[in-house]
């Protein structure tokens, strides 16, 4: 006992962080995502879906998170407007987590929807998608070629 009496103070101090350190380690519940298995939808245009898309919108559940609502009049009856800034209120997480339908974000600005879907997808919620606009996304107008004189410059 004489021998861990001057080590008293470490112990006690030391012991409970360890057991944190040991506890949030093995804890299976702790955020530990994989990028790319998050980005891949995203990646491969998956999460994408269009209006036209939509033959039946009672089998899913659409959210307008834009501020003003702008897409709900070109949205099927049945879409809910959820602004983004209130996305995350319990009432509201409890509306999506309690949905059993594939969830469609719709904004008039993509990148908000964009973030609400990675947001979402980030807590587990799935199937999820964004409502695209009918046009086609970066589509390249020009074919892309190389140039040949910074090529020629490299070699010599």
């Amino acid at each position: 006992m004489k021998f861990i009496r001057p080590y008293i103070l470490i112990i006690v101090l030391v012991l409970p962080i360890a057991v944190f350190v040991a506890l949030k380690a093995f804890n299976p519940v702790r955020f530990d995502s994989d990028a790319m298995k998050l980005a891949a939808p995203s990646l491969h245009h998956d999460n994408l879906i269009a209006l036209p898309e939509l033959v039946y919108p009672a089998d899913r559940l659409i959210i307008d998170v834009s501020e003003n609502g702008a897409c709900m009049r070109k949205l099927p009856q049945g879409a809910l407007h959820i602004p983004a800034d209130s996305i995350l209120d319990k009432r509201n997480l409890k509306i999506i987590r309690k949905n059993k339908l594939p969830l469609v974000i719709a904004s008039d600005d993509q990148g908000e929807a964009a973030r609400i879907w990675m947001l979402l997808s980030q807590m587990g919620v799935e199937p999820l998608y964004i409502l695209r606009d009918s046009t086609d996304n970066e589509v390249l107008k020009y074919k892309f070629r190389p140039d040949s004189t910074i090529q020629a410059g490299i070699e010599e």
